[in-house]
């Protein structure tokens, strides 16, 4: 008996001190969906900040507009390439940032799933 060769990796094989194997029964998986689904930062940052009286897109377009803005300040200041490079990256930083919160916003996750 070796390593995996178990019918769907049903049981462990332990390496005993005389040389063979020992096989011990993994336990069943859960068959439940809970924990499946990862949850969304975007989604749980704009539900939170509307429940709280806040624009969620006014802020995450104020701190898009802080993500751009600093480092086209450093590159006026140091004129080098690095900053030009942190300028550039940190506009395409700014538009995925605006894009998941856009996503987030126009999102239905509060309707109930439609019925086929």
């Amino acid at each position: 008996m070796g390593i995996g060769v178990h019918l769907a990796w049903v049981g462990w094989d332990t390496p005993m001190v005389d040389g063979r194997y020992s096989v011990y029964a993994r336990a069943c998986r859960d068959a439940s969906m809970e924990g499946v689904m990862q949850s969304d930062p975007f989604l749980d940052f704009h539900r939170t900040s509307e429940a709280a009286g806040y624009p969620a897109m006014f802020v995450v377009t104020m701190v898009a507009l802080g993500v751009v803005v600093l480092p086209v300040i450093v590159l006026a200041l140091t004129r080098g390439v690095w900053a030009l490079v942190l300028a550039v990256m940190s506009i395409f930083a700014a538009l995925g940032l605006l894009a998941g919160a856009f996503q987030a916003a126009v999102a239905d996750a509060d309707d109930p799933p439609a019925r086929g």
